[in-house]
């Protein structure tokens, strides 16, 4: 049997000593991946439109594009509007901290997740004497326990005040109306001088008793409806494009123009 002959005097093919041609594709693939990613990092801290832009226009050129990206979907919990990705995280840590404090609390304090946002419910027996709109001394340790984390709330943070349909009429509250914007204003007041919250961040809103959480048939229903709601409002929509903020009167243009005599 005849065998090719191997040793130093046998020609062999000179190497060209460098790496293989899919070595060198390969090494280029995957240093456009870096780069890639490295932009979709630098976006993560800027609008959340801008992120997607960038990511759709990734996955368009890779041909895997998702419809569901382009749904204005932040988390499991969607706001509305246009909220920046630094923003969001802050709205859920300080909703994550409103939620312990209230837990740790208790009694007169509740936390309401609603449509319009997180709701924090306290009793009013806990906050004033009847008839009567200044802060109790304990309510004021209370209310600053929950305004450690409020004072890092992103968005906008409404006071409610709330009333039974017990009327009242004296020299300073007429009715239940004065009555419970007083006591929204007070919050209001206390939670910028005591707590630092920026005040562009706080609204008093007062519903008397308009919205009662109970039927007002007994003295029980009744204590329920007297509170203070804190709502931890959401992001509002901008006004979409060629909507001007003040539509313009439709008659009058209509209206003939007087001559002069």
């Amino acid at each position: 049997m005849w065998l090719p002959k191997v040793g130093p005097d046998m020609d062999a093919e000179p190497s060209s000593g460098g790496a293989p041609d899919w070595a060198v594709t390969y090494g280029d693939l995957m240093s456009l991946l870096l780069v890639c990613f490295v932009l979709i990092a630098s976006y993560s801290n800027l609008d959340v439109i801008k992120y997607r832009e960038l990511t759709g226009s990734v996955q368009t050129a890779l041909g895997t594009r998702d419809r569901t990206l382009d749904e204005p979907r932040l988390d499991s919990a969607p706001t509305s509007g246009i909220a920046s990705a630094a923003e969001e995280r802050e709205r859920r840590w300080v909703e994550r901290e409103v939620e312990s404090v209230v837990s740790e609390i208790g009694g007169p304090f509740q936390m309401i997740h609603s449509r319009e946002g997180m709701r924090i419910r306290v009793d009013g027996q806990v906050l004033f004497e009847t008839g009567k709109a200044d802060l109790l001394p304990e309510a004021r340790t209370m209310l600053l326990r929950l305004a450690a984390p409020l004072r890092r709330y992103p968005y906008r943070l409404l006071v409610e005040g709330h009333t039974d349909d017990v009327p009242i009429s004296t020299p300073a509250f007429p009715s239940n109306w004065e009555l419970s914007a007083a006591r929204a204003a007070n919050v209001v007041r206390f939670l910028i001088a005591e707590a630092s919250i920026p005040p562009d961040r706080l609204s008093a809103v007062a519903y008397a008793d308009t919205r009662p959480v109970r039927p007002n048939v007994d003295d029980e229903s009744r204590a329920r409806n007297r509170r203070v709601e804190f709502l931890l409002s959401k992001p509002t929509p901008p006004t979409p494009a060629g909507i001007p903020d003040v539509i313009p009167d439709s008659i009058t243009p209509h209206l003939p123009v007087p001559t002069e005599r």
